[in-house]
């Protein structure tokens, strides 16, 4: 089942309904609950901001490496966010032409990796050692003082490493060491520091999240944060998108519940209950029940209309669509609302 997405208005509550990969997933409840915290540390970076901060790490390269030292350096990106910064600093500083050409890293003194943000290292590293060069320094936008320290500690190649904003670290504090040392011997290397930060998305990527799953012994993948088309590659006419149903209210007395989230297509109803956490399919004729439910919400409407709709007697129908209600108000899934606003 390809995902769909449902929401209530303009409240914030949300279910995404979707079927697992064949055998199923265990990993689903730490994804979701990591989402939900994920978006207490979500830090979105508009375009104006990234500028900016372009600018600073420009200041702050000039305060290391002095002009003379700039002029005579190489300049390349960690790809592929790293290449979009490295083209608004070349304009900043500015980096001549020939500062950036393939191949001018063997031949100059000194080589400056440009990225976007660093929060272990892993892919600045990486990039190290396809470079083979001695003697780097290495320039962020965001990262963490931490990691800016223990690349400098510990990679023998990099003298300085900048950047122009900060990361603060949400997990320091006793034991903190500890859980570092933990986190780095889950992750494969090269990695240089672990911390829990914001999670910084700019215009044109967000990072991934990689999670601990404790009942695998293994790291997964944490679920994106924002839709693709806050991003630079979700802009293009071509790109996928995930269409998000507006869920009605209903009409009459009895509608679905503030607990029921549901989603509708042709023929297929699937409704979520956010308090029991069950999930529930309907298909066929019941399909023109959930629909009539929401058009009329009451015993008398809904069986004037599934006569209509499926030529069946009234009399025959009223028990079951009695029966129908009866059991979606004794799930939750449905409520009585005041008379005022029926």
């Amino acid at each position: 089942m390809p995902l769909r997405l449902s929401t209530r208005g303009k409240e914030p509550p949300l279910a995404c309904f979707w079927t697992p990969d064949a055998g199923g997933d265990r990993g689903v409840d730490l994804r979701a609950s990591a989402f939900a915290r994920g978006l207490e540390d979500l830090r979105l970076v508009s375009e104006e901001e990234a500028l900016d901060a372009c600018s600073e790490m420009a200041g702050r390269l000039r305060e290391v490496v002095g002009e003379e030292g700039l002029s005579r350096a190489s300049f390349v990106a960690v790809p592929r966010g790293g290449i979009i910064v490295l083209g608004w600093l070349s304009y900043i500083l500015p980096v001549r032409a020939e500062q950036l050409m393939p191949g001018a890293s063997r031949e100059a003194p000194l080589v400056v990796i440009v990225d976007d943000c660093a929060y272990t290292g892993y892919r600045i590293g990486r990039f190290l050692d396809t470079l083979g060069v001695q003697k780097t320094v290495v320039a962020t936008l965001f990262s963490a003082p931490g990691f800016r320290r223990a690349i400098v500690e510990r990679e023998p190649r990099v003298t300085a490493c900048v950047a122009a904003r900060d990361l603060a670290d949400a997990g320091e504090g006793p034991g903190a060491d500890g859980k570092r040392h933990v986190w780095l011997e889950r992750l494969s290397p090269p990695r240089y520091w672990a911390g829990v930060h914001d999670h910084v998305v700019f215009p044109w990527s967000e990072p991934e999240r990689i999670l601990w799953d404790a009942e695998k012994g293994c790291t997964v993948r944490g679920w994106p944060l924002v839709p693709p088309e806050m991003l630079l590659g979700g802009r293009r006419a071509d790109a996928p998108g995930v269409v998000v149903y507006h869920q009605p209210e209903g009409r009459g007395p009895l509608r679905p519940s503030e607990s029921c989230l549901f989603y509708i297509e042709e023929g297929l109803v699937l409704i979520a209950d956010r308090r029991s956490r069950e999930v529930y399919e309907l298909t066929g004729d019941e399909v023109f029940w959930w629909r009539s439910l929401l058009e009329h919400g009451s015993v008398h409407g809904m069986t004037a209309d599934l006569a209509e709709r499926l030529g069946a007697p009234k009399e025959a129908l009223r028990p079951e669509v009695a029966a129908f209600l009866d059991d979606l108000v004794a799930r939750g899934l449905v409520g009585r609302v005041p008379a005022s606003e029926a």
